[in-house]
């Protein structure tokens, strides 16, 4: 049995073109909608760009109670990077009450980043990268193998 593992890793800025900022109130679910068109996984990580602004790392109760006070850090340098290192949920909201209250606080869950595909019954001579490419051919329903280039 070949068994690979592959894993996660990507980098993403928070509000992509629009960064991490003060939220006006007709605009307070944009982190929410940034979230929930991303997946994350263990080993990608968060990139915070923002001006005369925070960002701070909160447990879930801070979270919902814009409370950061169990947190000593709060990060003001502009460009802030969280690396994704376990599943589960992260929370992060900006180190303003006002502004968090305001709708500037992010919750992402983190899924896994290990995923292994396996062959049984190859032997050791087949190459990991074959055994990925079989891996895709079927999740993906595409016949990777017998693709013909023109």
């Amino acid at each position: 049995m070949i068994t690979t593992t592959i894993k996660a890793s990507k980098e993403f800025n928070v509000g992509d073109d629009s960064g991490w900022q003060v939220l006006q109130k007709n605009n307070s679910n944009m982190y929410l909608k940034w979230a929930d068109k991303n997946t994350f996984h263990v080993g990608d990580s968060l990139v915070f760009k923002y001006q005369n602004n925070s960002v701070v790392m909160v447990d879930k109760r801070g979270y919902y109670h814009c409370n950061h006070s169990s947190h000593d850090r709060v990060f003001e340098d502009g460009n802030t990077v969280f690396v994704l290192d376990k599943p589960g949920f992260y929370y992060f909201e900006s180190g303003d009450f006002q502004h968090c209250k305001n709708g500037q606080r992010l919750m992402i869950n983190v899924k896994d980043s290990n995923f292994k595909v396996s062959s049984f019954g190859v032997s050791s001579s087949v190459s990991p990268f074959l055994v990925l490419i079989v891996f895709i051919s079927t999740v993906t329903g595409l016949d990777l193998i017998h693709a013909k280039t023109h």
